[in-house]
């Protein structure tokens, strides 16, 4: 297994998104990545750093008990540092592999036409470029100042609880310097990590998307020969699950220990899921103008094939002798291409399927799941999960 930053930069023959990018020698320096260490060692590494002073400081100052206002009550803190921080760095190797897989997969499909290999191997190249721009890890790491002193600032603080800050218009804990000068930083440096990759991705597909790509209506994949693109998305559903963790523990806090109705979050959980589709499949739609007008044109020829072929089925069979047309190849072929017709005719515009939506959403359900579970029983869920299947 490989782990952040592990490859070199500047292959070209492959897209390696995850073997690098913003933070990673920021994330070295802090002993959170290396280049020998499995995947599991840095999420531990990383769990260990942000939680356990956190519970250690709090401790110390008497703040890690059940009683109101305690570190252990805070949820939301614990999704974070223990959840959805160890499954950001888990997910990199499922999610670089597919997409590298899915990059390889357009020379090896033959879409890129022999006059544009030599501009997809160089946006390959500007893609790997892009992904470690200094520029870029500047502005990350800014913007991960910017967020950690936003949410600090935030009513939401005041709500964690007295282990971080006892007093509004006091200082803060050493559990609380702890978390606005460690946990909170990484936490928000491996989030935008992730978003600045998946800018680059969409960058790169959508350079590809320009390219005159080689793509048939009839492919039985019905996406034109991009079915595989919808496939390679589906591990970004870890990433939604780290954020819908994060979400259900804070709404499961505010229903058990502040009386809030669980039904208040439901909005932003919508919401939530909808963003995260945006987020995930929005690079994909650079190519539904192109497979608009490749199901139109589709269409249009096989329609044309279509009409020329039963013309000639009809001056070849109607009206002439029958007593061969019971097993003739004509009969086959007749019905072979009418199915291909109706296969142009259902063609998706959009990469991904009905199937590789729902697996990419499905993770993110699993931690509302439990929030719901925490007013209805778990039961009477799962029989209107079944309803909806039944």
């Amino acid at each position: 297994m490989t782990t952040i930053g592990a490859a070199p930069a500047g292959q070209a023959s492959q897209l390696q998104l995850t073997e690098g990018g913003p933070g990673v020698a920021l994330l070295r320096r802090l002993r959170l990545s290396s280049p020998r260490w499995h995947l599991r060692r840095v999420a531990a590494i990383a769990a260990a750093v942000t939680w356990l002073p956190l519970l250690g400081l709090s401790a110390l100052q008497g703040l890690a008990g059940p009683e109101e206002g305690s570190f252990l009550r805070d949820l939301a803190t614990h999704a974070r540092m223990l959840v959805a921080l160890p499954v950001l760095v888990l997910v990199e190797r499922a999610i670089g592999v597919s997409l590298g897989a899915a990059v390889e997969q357009f020379g090896a499909a033959e879409l890129v036409r022999a006059e544009d290999r030599g501009r997809f191997t160089a946006l390959i190249a500007d893609s790997m470029r892009l992904r470690d721009s200094r520029v870029a890890e500047v502005l990350v790491l800014l913007a991960v100042g910017l967020a950690t002193f936003g949410l600090l600032s935030a009513g939401a603080v005041h709500d964690a609880g007295a282990w971080l800050m006892p007093d509004p218009d006091g200082g803060r804990t050493l559990a609380g310097y702890w978390y606005g000068l460690v946990s909170l930083p990484i936490f928000h440096l491996i989030w935008l990590r992730w978003l600045y990759l998946i800018g680059v991705w969409a960058w790169f597909l959508g350079r590809v998307s320009r390219l005159d790509l080689r793509l048939d209506p009839a492919h039985p994949d019905a996406a034109g020969g991009l079915g595989f693109l919808g496939q390679c998305i589906v591990p970004f559903g870890m990433l939604l699950f780290a954020a819908s963790a994060v979400f259900a523990a804070e709404g499961l806090r505010r229903v058990l220990f502040a009386g809030v109705d669980v039904g208040a979050h439901w909005p932003g959980a919508v919401m939530l899921l909808v963003v995260g589709l945006m987020i995930f499949v929005g690079p994909l739609l650079g190519f539904v103008p192109a497979l608009i007008k490749l199901r139109h044109h589709g269409a249009l020829e096989y329609g044309a094939l279509a009409s020329r072929y039963t013309h000639c089925f009809a001056a070849k069979w109607l009206g002439g002798p029958r007593e061969d047309l019971l097993g003739n190849a004509d009969i086959q072929a007749l019905a072979d291409l009418a199915s291909t017709h109706e296969r142009v005719e259902k063609m998706r515009v959009v990469p991904p399927g009905r199937r590789e939506v729902v697996a990419l959403v499905i993770p993110g359900l699993i931690p509302l799941l439990v929030l719901a579970a925490a007013v209805v029983p778990i039961g009477e869920i799962l029989t209107s999960l079944m309803r909806i299947f039944v």
